[in-house]
C-alpha cells in the first residue's frame, strides 16, 4: 500500500500536472462562456456593436461563439492545445484592450484582471502545448511505443541493400 501511495504522489508532483488540470479547468470555462454566448448572442453583439455596422458584430459574435465551444472542449482533452488556444487569442485580446480596459484595474466585477489572466494562460499553452494528461500526449507515446516496436535491424539491411 505504502509503494502505491509513493507512486501516486510522484506522478501528481509533477509540475506538468498542474498545468495540465488548468488547462482543463480553462477549457471547461470556456465552453461553458461559448455556450452562455451562443445562447445569448446580443450580449456579444452589444459589446463589439459600438462601431455602428451590423456585420462586424454579427461575424465576431459568431467567431466568439464558435472558437470558445470548439476551443474550448479542445482545450479541455488536450487534442489540438495549441491551435485551441491559439484560436482564443484574438478573442481575448479584443477582450482585455478593447472591451475592458476603460474598466480599470480592481472593479467589482475584476473584469479585466480575469480576461488578462486568461490571455497570459492561452498564450502559455500556445507556445508549451498540453501536458501528460492530454490526447495528444497520448497518441505521442502511442507513435513512440509503436516507432519503437519495430525492429531497426530491417532498416538498416534495407539501406545497405538499396
Amino acid at each position: 500500500m505504502k509503494t502505491m501511495l509513493e507512486a501516486l504522489r510522484q506522478k501528481t508532483s509533477r509540475p506538468s500536472l498542474g498545468f495540465d488540470v488548468l488547462r482543463i479547468y480553462l477549457g471547461i470555462a470556456l465552453f461553458v462562456r461559448g455556450a452562455l454566448f451562443v445562447a445569448n448572442p446580443e450580449r456579444v453583439v452589444s459589446l463589439v456593436g459600438s462601431s455602428g455596422d451590423w456585420f462586424m458584430p454579427l461575424l465576431v459574435a459568431h467567431y466568439v461563439g464558435i472558437a470558445h465551444l470548439g476551443g474550448g472542449i479542445l482545450l479541455a482533452l488536450g487534442v489540438a492545445t495549441r491551435i485551441a488556444a491559439l484560436v482564443q487569442i484574438p478573442i481575448l485580446v479584443g477582450a482585455v484592450f478593447f472591451v475592458h480596459w476603460g474598466d480599470g484595474l480592481l472593479r467589482a466585477g475584476q473584469s479585466l484582471e480575469l480576461a488578462g489572466l486568461v490571455l497570459v494562460m492561452l498564450v502559455s499553452f500556445a507556445v508549451f502545448g498540453a501536458g501528460p494528461l492530454s490526447l495528444d500526449h497520448r497518441s505521442r507515446a502511442q507513435q513512440r511505443f509503436e516507432a519503437a516496436k519495430r525492429p531497426r535491424v530491417r532498416r538498416r539491411m534495407a539501406k545497405a541493400h538499396a
